[in-house]
């Protein structure tokens, strides 16, 4: 039997007492299946198997695993799998019609597993994707919501998406999104081609995921599955706008590549001779496993765009470069080591006499270690992490005169921002997990100094659940975690020697706690039904992290930048209930609801800062973020070649500060009068998304899909000045098609 090395490691380490996972894949009719790549999760190994359909795993430790079998001919096939000591089993399978068909699932429900997911086949198959926003799937998630509807940064329980953190292949990045003008995200710079999936924390990332409230996107890439070099090509659009190109594979038994790219051609197709006008991301992991004890692995990944606009010029992105080192120490020790380089950049330029000039281009620095020990049921793992920052901000105006609709007109007369982000942040963290017949436990802390502000503090992360039933746990989650004042945040901070009082300089800005608690309660049935609900409940200390923003009041503009500082909140508390199911019926259709109540309130304490400047009407108002309804329903079956998918959206919309009439005042002007700070809200929104996929062959898929068809006034937002009588933007329909090329 021939072996081969995947790119598929473990992360905790195996126990004293391995045993063999073998078995026979046959066909319906009971014939053998050779030839099919066979893969087992968190094992160095494949196989394939052999022309008797035999295969075999030496040195497997007890666990719960998934057993992988796939080849161009037979398709994929994926079955859960418990290893007490030796398992052999039979598998029999199907053969593959087309690319439509449904994977053949048969696996040990995980009951243990509370996280919910994307994967890049829902990616593939349901509306949302549009352009090539390919986390915007997040949104369908309980729990999470959007600025408005075609928003693509997602809101994660009532909170500031700057205090989130994102995580690529368990590398830290910043906001991976395409930016407008700098600061308004457009899409995700992750092309769907590089995600295998994207799970998603809420208020309960492991204790290794630091900076953070808590809610963490930790997006895990694809791994090659055959040998030899494949490849798919992604035309969006009639045209090709925005052509996407992937190439992956085994180039030999121990070294394999993933590389995904894009770049727009609006200004090849349209002839542009000043070349000021593009959009491009790419990803690259190549991976080299040495022997069985050690792994290299080597990652970048970056995005930018520019855009140029009258005398406006917008220039932004980022760059992440990594290598790490996996090494197996034994069958108990498991050692991690990274070491990256991440850097931002972000440029605007108005060419008008003393117009805005913003550079911001911070660089992030960072060495990780973790060793693993495991034995029986029981793992622990410590280690530290150190960041080191450089560079900072030069710029001729504050985050207060950038947020105005105004400013590719107006001059710069803020205050000018010019200094470094300099300095360290070094954190150390262990955690424990034991899973005991029925019962499991998560549980780890962590210390963190940042010393860039000269702040630390400590966090911690508990799970403890327990199988009731066969088919269902109940489960209680509680943490503390840190989070610190994002880089964009400083883009709004001043000088310390401002003649400002009540702006934050950078020295003083504070990280971010939170505190989180949940209940809830997971269900899967014998008909392929799973149930999942969960209670939860979260305090915020110091959500206000400082900066020049005390007259940013315009509604639009907060929502259309998802990504800001503008919120007059400091502390408080969320509340809610999520709701998620998901049915297969007849193998051929598939239905997932998801629903989500919760309420937030902010600024309890009469001594916080907005409350000194602004009165009772910055006190206990609700988060700017806060969504109180949001339901998804899906749907979507196949019928041969054709894969239709339904998505139908309702929610509420984030509050804002009402309008409630003006006043003149001599030698000023006509000042705007507002009502109490978050307290107005427009009607639900709702929205019906359809795609369709159809499967020309095994390596042809054309696709189109629509956004916005159920049409009504409440599809709105504020209008740019925030005015009362609701003068709003009617969203537009969005229709988008293409086609993928896999060779």
């Amino acid at each position: 039997m021939r072996y081969f090395i995947v790119i598929i490691f473990i992360f905790t380490c195996g126990t004293l007492t391995a045993g063999t996972v073998s078995g026979k894949v046959t066909d319906t009719a009971g014939r053998p299946v050779a030839g099919l790549v066979v893969g087992l999760d968190n094992n160095f190994y494949t196989a394939e198997t052999a022309s008797d359909g035999s295969f075999v795993f030496e040195n497997v430790e007890p666990g719960d695993y998934y057993l992988h079998l796939s080849n161009a001919t037979w398709g994929h096939h994926r079955f859960g799998i418990r290893v007490k000591s030796n398992f052999r089993a039979v598998f029999e399978i199907s053969k593959k019609q087309n690319s439509a068909d449904p994977v053949e699932i048969n696996e040990v429900p995980p009951l243990f597993d509370t996280r919910y997911r994307i994967s890049n086949e829902q990616i593939t198959r349901y509306p949302m994707r549009g352009i090539g926003d390919s986390m915007h799937l997040l949104q369908t998630i309980p729990g999470v919501g959007g600025g408005y509807s075609l928003a693509s940064v997602p809101i994660i329980r009532s909170t500031n998406p700057l205090l989130n953190k994102y995580y690529i292949d368990g590398i830290p990045i910043n906001n991976p999104y395409h930016f407008a003008l700098s600061f308004a995200p457009v899409i995700s710079a992750i092309s769907d081609p590089a995600i295998d999936q994207v799970v998603l924390y809420k208020g309960d990332a492991p204790v290794r995921m630091g900076d953070s409230s808590g809610n963490v996107i930790d997006i895990r890439t694809t791994e090659p599955s055959q040998n030899g070099i494949r490849g798919k090509v992604i035309l969006d659009g009639i045209l090709p706008i925005l052509p996407t190109v992937a190439v992956m594979g085994v180039i030999d038994p121990r070294w394999s590549v993933v590389a995904v790219g894009r770049r727009s051609t609006s200004d090849v197709l349209l002839d542009v001779e000043d070349n000021n006008y593009f959009l491009q991301d790419y990803y690259l992991k190549t991976t080299y496993v040495l022997n069985d004890s050690h792994r290299f692995r080597f990652i970048a990944n970056g995005a930018g765009e520019t855009f140029k606009w009258d005398d406006a010029l917008s220039e932004s992105g980022y760059s992440l470069f990594a290598l790490q080192w996996d090494y197996r120490i034994n069958r108990v020790f498991y050692l991690e080591t990274s070491l990256s380089r991440y850097q931002i950049n972000r440029e605007l330029d108005i060419d008008v006499e003393n117009g805005a000039s913003i550079v911001f281009d911070p660089v992030e620095y960072r060495v990780y270690q973790s060793l693993s020990a495991g034995i029986g049921s029981f793992a622990v793992s410590g280690g530290y992490e150190y960041t080191s920052y450089s560079n900072g901000v030069v710029s001729n105006i504050s985050m207060e005169g950038l947020a105005t609709p105004d400013i590719l007109s107006s001059e710069a007369e803020t205050e000018s921002t010019e200094f470094a982000i300099d300095g360290y942040g070094l954190r150390f963290f262990a955690d424990f997990s034991a899973r005991i017949d029925r019962v499991w436990l998560l549980a780890g802390v962590n210390y963190d100094k940042f010393e860039v502000q000269n702040n630390s503090d400590f966090g911690y992360q508990a799970e403890l659940g327990f199988n009731a039933y066969r088919t269902t746990s109940v489960y209680i989650k509680a943490g503390r975690f840190i989070a610190h004042p994002d880089m964009i945040y400083y883009l709004g901070a001043v000088d310390a020697d401002s003649e400002n009082p009540e702006m934050v300089t950078p020295a003083q800005l504070k990280n971010t706690i939170t505190e989180t608690y949940s209940l809830g309660v997971i269900s899967y049935d014998l008909l392929k039904t799973r149930l999942q609900a969960e209670f939860f409940f979260t305090t915020h200390q110091n959500l206000f992290p400082g900066g020049s923003i005390v007259t940013v009041n315009d509604d639009s503009y907060r929502k259309a930048a998802q990504l800001h500082k503008f919120a007059l909140e400091d502390d408080g508390y969320t509340y809610g209930l999520e709701l998620g199911a998901n049915r297969n019926f007849l193998r051929r259709y598939n239905a997932t609801v998801a629903y989500t109540f919760q309420s937030s309130t902010r600024n309890l304490e009469n001594d916080n800062r907005y409350v000194e400047l602004f009165g009772d009407n910055a006190k206990e108002i609700n988060s700017e973020y806060n969504q109180s309804h949001i339901l998804r329903l899906m749907a979507d079956a196949r019928f041969g070649r054709w894969v239709p998918a339904l998505l139908f959206n309702a929610y509420s919309s984030l509050p804002y500060t009402e309008v409630t009439g003006s006043r003149e005042i001599e030698g000023l002007g006509t000042q705007t009068l507002y009502g109490k700070e978050n307290d107005a809200r427009y009607s639900m929104h709702h929205r019906l998304d359809a795609k369709v996929n159809y499967y020309a062959s095994d390596g042809l898929r054309f696709y189109a899909e629509i956004w916005n068809i159920y049409l009504n006034r409440e599809n709105q937002i504020a209008d740019y000045k925030n005015r009362s009588h609701r003068e709003v933007y009617n969203l537009p329909v969005f229709f988008w098609m293409g086609m993928e090329l896999c060779f």
